[in-house]
């Protein structure tokens, strides 16, 4: 009677947990195959060429299986070197564009914020990274100005200097 009673508590147990007050119910199911890794195969054609190849990392460096995007997710030593390669390869909006799409592929396989696991090293060379095309952007656009101005002055002096053109006299 005792065993009965027990696999009978097991049973409403186990129907608790099966039930919809179970987090884990939520969750996207998992695809247990990958081109390149569970990481990258949703992501690696829209995120800027700069980061496609950083997507290529090595799942060996963790216990996930290779096809187990939520996993990898979560783990630093698979986040840093693609954080670190995309830093290295990418720059501005680019960096931006691609931590994006990774924070959000991470989140839609049910990852808790922060999304996207990486080093903190990670992410002071995202954010250097990041923000190296706003100065770079803001001195090409000072360059452009000063040319343009430049032109238009040459352009302005060239006209007060030119001789005047008169019509030859018509016969």
């Amino acid at each position: 009677m005792k065993t009965t009673q027990i696999l009978a508590s097991f049973a409403i147990s186990a129907a608790v947990v099966l039930g919809e007050d179970n987090p884990y119910t939520q969750y996207p199911s998992v695809v247990k195959t990958a081109s390149i890794n569970g990481f990258a195969d949703k992501i690696y054609d829209k995120v800027p060429v700069c980061a496609q190849e950083c997507l290529k990392q090595s799942t060996g460096n963790t216990p996930c299986p290779y096809w187990d995007t939520g996993c990898l997710c979560v783990m630093p030593q698979f986040g840093g070197p693609i954080a670190q390669c995309i830093a290295n390869h990418c720059q501005g909006l680019n960096v931006v564009s691609a931590t994006s799409i990774a924070k959000q592929h991470c989140s839609a396989a049910g990852v808790w914020d922060p999304y996207w696991m990486i080093p903190s090293a990670g992410i002071v060379l995202l954010e250097s990274a990041a923000s190296k095309t706003v100065e770079v952007t803001a001195n090409a656009a000072a360059r452009t100005t000063l040319q343009t101005r430049a032109r238009q002055t040459a352009v302005k002096a060239a006209i007060v200097t030119a001789p005047a053109v008169t019509a030859a006299p018509r016969a």
